[in-house]
């Protein structure tokens, strides 16, 4: 399967993002203005998602200055039912 390309744009980005379609996968990459006192210091962003099942998506994103590391993240999302989701909001 060919890779399949697209920009789009954020309120809180700092240029338009590039995302990378492949497969299962999904990589994005993007420049966030993060407020520090009162400056904004700009971070590049790397994230990349991956479909893991149907109801399981995996996102790992890497946050970087002058191509140094200085942040990882990783979040797991779960799809639930409605009545799942308003059982644990009770």
């Amino acid at each position: 399967m060919s890779d399949r390309l697209y920009t789009a744009t954020a309120s809180d980005v700092a240029d338009p993002v590039e995302l990378t379609l492949a497969g299962s996968a999904a990589a994005m990459a993007y420049v966030v203005p993060l407020k520090v006192g009162g400056d904004a210091i700009n971070v590049h962003f790397s994230d990349l998602l991956i479909r893991h099942s149907e109801d399981v998506l995996f996102n790992r994103a890497i946050v970087s200055k002058f191509g140094i590391e200085i942040g990882r993240v990783s979040i797991t999302f779960q799809r639930q039912t409605a009545s799942e989701a308003l059982r644990e909001a009770a």
